[in-house]
């Protein structure tokens, strides 16, 4: 079987990653440090447990292309153009500064020339991978410094195609003329502008297909497809991988679907990219580390504090707040993934030493293994600082038109009636709200409508992060899904503890369930619509509206026990009664025909007969109040009588015309 050493290696690397990963989680270490760690226990210098490495590379090469991606998701074409500034600005003044910086060290540690420019540009460079995941982790990826590191981030995963055609020039043995590299970057560039153009004109209209079919399957399959096949498009036109699935999720990321994108690509994302940490900690020499124990560390060290101080210099015009460059800096103090493409290339052609590649390779690793470290460290110690505020968003802009709420707003999940009536309240009251829903014709309705909405599926909490449900005031829950109702309230109550979640459901069965997973109120239709009758039926009986709010308000307080049991208990039997005893006040209008016309009430006898009173008569506008015996009743006078609603119900009986025949 052809495929049988592959999968043992699979087997063989999760079956050892698991209870690495275990303990690193108990012990407070992020997941991706356990990965690293796995990696150099089942190398080839440690337990020698894979036999074909190359494998587990081509699987660490599709977890870069989906981490690119999602990146590209994150940063659509506008926000890049907003943040452009940023991103080239700090970008290349990090890059420069550190690359100048450890090409000096390099060359005065009597490195040749074009070696010392190779490590500047090796280290220069951090790892995506790791800040992406950090951030994640600590959500932390819409905060002022995560949004600086990415930016920082994205300007070099963008540079790494000119340092890969700028190599051969390092190289001396070789002729290479400028007009060569020229060309071959002129090729890059178009064939990058034309992905991107004809993406943007394709993955559009075909996710919008896709999407009426309402076929999850075929949905993740075009997701994938087009994050692999405008890679391997890019790579077949000299283009890097990473690239090529970067622009795929910048062009994604345009559609209104982008979020859904995202939900249904995590999982693979973060199979395949703990792949690409295993692989990359399979490549560590633990016997060259033991010899240069020495040389490791110093390195390690001037990586850290070197890159630190360039990142928080890199950002600090574009931050008043010192902490946050400071956080920025230590944030991006490691080695990233595409340096080991960099140095791997570098390597081949000679330019890089095999005990330099190793000595780079083992300070890589560990400083991406330091790296939740050190962030996590001086964010404590800077604690007690001020952070003042900072928008990346031009300064001229104001809120975008549909954007989404981000805090003390209500998340209606679901556009049929019930949500489209709310929603419509909502809007003329002046709350603010925000609409998700899983079908792309009620999402464009919405829109049509003047409402903000989002597509995608509400169980997914990458799309209710999106929404900003943990800081929404309430969240109503109008889905037809009875599993997907109580994962959205379990998913909403976790993130939001405080907000109220109130829920419609069809079936008797989930009230319950759902009081459980932490819905505030629910409303059952079939039990809403019994006590709707019923408050109309008090209404005939003469009942004031505030009794029979009350009464309703029972019902719904004992989460309709009253209408669900087979018998009413005695309780809910003598809150009725008493509704019934509690004496009260109406108005009666006598008809022409009625019994009493023309009686005085003394023959009438009401209080006598039912025991309810008559305490006032209006006539022609005038109240006569405490009338006497021989007041006598005429047509379209107004009895107000008080009693009890028993009382009051026999009474009317008496005054009341007979039945026309």
């Amino acid at each position: 079987m052809h495929g049988a050493p592959l999968l043992q290696d699979v087997v063989i690397l999760l079956l050892a990653s698991l209870p690495v990963v275990f303990v690193c989680q108990k012990v407070g270490l992020p997941a991706l440090v356990g990965f690293l760690l796995t990696g150099i226990a089942i190398g080839p210098s440690a337990a020698g447990l894979i036999h074909a490495p190359e494998n587990v590379e081509v699987l660490a090469e599709l977890g870069v292309a989906l981490l690119l991606f999602t990146i590209g998701l994150e940063f659509s074409l506008a926000r890049l153009a907003r943040l452009g500034r940023i991103i080239v600005g700090a970008g290349a003044l990090q890059m420069s500064a550190t690359g100048l910086v450890f090409a000096g060290i390099a060359a005065v540690a009597g490195y040749h020339v074009s070696e010392a420019v190779l490590l500047g540009m090796v280290v220069a460079l951090s790892s995506t991978a790791v800040v992406l995941k950090i951030l994640a982790d600590r959500a932390e990826l819409h905060a002022t410094h995560g949004q600086l590191s990415l930016s920082i981030l994205l300007f070099q995963d963008i540079s790494i195609l000119p340092l890969l055609l700028f190599l051969p020039f390092l190289d001396a043995s070789r002729q290479v003329g400028a007009g060569d590299v020229l060309e071959t970057l002129a090729v890059a560039l178009l064939a990058t502008a034309g992905i991107i153009v004809a993406a943007r004109r394709i993955l559009p209209a075909v996710f919008r297909q896709v999407l009426r079919l309402r076929s999850q399957e075929l949905f993740i399959g075009v997701v994938v497809l087009s994050c692999f096949g405008t890679a391997w498009l890019a790579a077949s036109l000299g283009v890097s991988i990473a690239i090529g699935a970067f622009i795929a999720g910048l062009v994604v990321s345009e559609s209104e679907y982008s979020h859904q994108v995202v939900a249904e690509i995590l999982p693979l994302r973060d199979l395949f990219s703990s792949i690409f940490f295993v692989s990359i900690g399979m490549l560590l020499d633990l016997d060259f580390i033991a010899t240069h124990a020495t040389q490791v560390a110093v390195l390690l060290a001037a990586i850290i504090v070197v890159k630190t101080l360039t990142g928080a210099v890199a950002v600090r015009p574009f931050s008043a707040s010192p902490r946050v460059a400071v956080l920025v800096g230590a944030t991006i103090a490691q080695v990233g993934e595409f340096s080991f493409v960099l140095a791997d290339e570098a390597r081949k052609l000679g330019v890089l030493m095999p005990e330099s590649f190793q000595g780079v390779l083992a300070a890589s690793v560990f400083s991406m293994v330091l790296t939740p470290l050190v962030g996590g460290a001086a964010s404590r110690f800077l604690r007690d600082y001020d952070v003042p505020g900072f928008d990346p968003e031009p300064a001229t802009g104001g809120d975008d038109e549909g954007a989404v709420p981000t805090k003390s707003h209500v998340v209606i999940i679901g556009y049929g009636l019930a949500g489209r009536n709310l929603a419509r309240v909502l809007r003329e009251t002046g709350i603010p709200s925000c609409i998700v829903d899983f079908d792309p014709e009620q999402i464009d309705q919405a829109e049509q409508d003047g409402h903000t909405a989002v597509y995608g599926d509400a169980t997914r909490s990458v799309v209710l992060r999106h929404v900003h449900a943990d800081t929404a005031v309430a969240i109503v829950v109008a889905v037809g899904d009875p599993a997907a109702t109580r994962r959205v309230v379990a998913i909403t109550r976790d993130s939001n503890p405080k907000a109220a979640i109130i829920v419609r459901t069809r079936y008797l069965s989930e009230i319950e369930e759902l009081y459980r997973l932490g819905a505030s109120e629910v409303v059952p239709e079939e039990l809403e619509t019994s006590v709707e009758m019923f408050a109309r039926v008090l209404e005939c009986l003469d009942i004031p509206k505030n009794v029979i709010g009350a009464q309703v308000e029972v019902i719904r307080a004992e989460n309709y026990a009253m209408l669900r049991e087979t018998g009413a208990s005695e309780r809910h039997l003598e809150s009725i009664y008493d509704v019934f005893m509690a004496a009260t006040t109406v108005t009666y209008l006598v008809r022409s025909g009625s019994p009493a016309v023309g009686h005085k009430l003394a023959e009438l006898d009401i209080r006598a007969k039912t025991g309810a009173s008559i305490v006032a008569v209006v006539r022609d506008g005038s109240a006569i109040t405490n009338p006497g015996a021989d007041f006598e009743i005429s047509s379209r006078d107004i009895l107000v009588m008080l009693g009890n609603h028993g009382e009051l119900a026999e009474s009317r009986g008496l005054l009341d015309p007979p039945a026309d025949p």
